[in-house]
């Protein structure tokens, strides 16, 4: 008893050092994206806020220009006629649709986050448990970054198993013990979601950091950093991928 619980809690021990991202990353990762959600939620309010404020002002205005009164500098910011009020009220309402959608993004990519990471940790869970039924001695199992040219990200579960520090583990099955699960029953117990959206110049499902195209029709929508060549996702300005790109210097050289 004590040698199977020893050899339980050093395969655990291996599992979560070879699947640090799942086992330790992912929660981290959940958090600022629920901060940055909270943020964004503070931002919209805000900008709600504004919109508010200058339908006051433009009402009032309209109102002075009915009577005959002409409109004259109400503050700070210059705002003295209808189209100027109008235009400030359509650029806090995009900011408002945009901080909305950028909720919505976030919050997609941590569930798909989630439900990758869950989808493959029970099928090397379960890995796990047929090797020890099997008396197998410490061996990790993971993902295998590319088999027959596919990417196990595209798949989104773990396609085979590798040891960290030794060659791979030799199963030997006897003939009084049945074989255990077989891979390909396994994959099909753990379905991939074929409705599951892909993005990115790579064509994949949304993984880590990704950055939105700031164009609207963008054929990609989302992007993998690590595929941009970005080390961080761009705050201060707007971003355009390498499609969309060229359509929006166009129409800077017009103006």
């Amino acid at each position: 008893m004590t040698d199977k619980s020893e050899l339980e809690r050093e395969v655990w021990e291996e599992f979560k050092t070879e699947h640090y991202e799942a086992v330790e990353m992912l929660p981290l990762q959940l958090r600022r994206q629920s901060s940055l959600i909270r943020e964004l939620d503070e931002q919209g309010k805000r900008e709600v806020e504004k919109v508010a404020e200058l339908l006051v002002r433009y009402k009032a205005l309209r109102e002075r220009l009915a009577r005959g009164e002409h409109a004259t500098g109400d503050g700070a910011d210059g705002l003295t006629d209808t189209r100027s009020l109008l235009s400030a009220i359509g650029q806090a309402l995009s900011e408002y649709v945009r901080t909305s959608e950028e909720k919505l993004s976030i919050s997609n990519n941590a569930y798909d986050s989630v439900d990758r990471h869950v989808r493959a940790m029970d099928v090397m869970i379960k890995e796990q448990e047929d090797a020890l039924a099997l008396g197998a001695r410490t061996t990790v199992f993971g993902f295998q970054g590319y088999q027959n040219g596919t990417s196990a990200q595209q798949n989104g579960v773990a396609e085979g198993l590798y040891s960290s520090s030794s060659p791979p583990l030799q199963l030997i099955v006897h003939d009084t013990v049945e074989e255990p699960t077989d891979q390909s029953k396994l994959r099909i117990d753990m379905p991939i979601d074929p409705n599951e959206p892909v993005y990115c110049y790579c064509r994949s499902v949304s993984y880590g950091a990704m950055v939105a195209c700031d164009d609207d029709d963008c054929p990609h929508e989302w992007f993998h950093l690590s595929c941009t060549g970005l080390d961080a996702v761009p705050k201060s300005k707007k971003w355009y991928c390498d499609v969309c790109k060229p359509k929006h210097e166009q129409t800077r050289r017009k103006k």
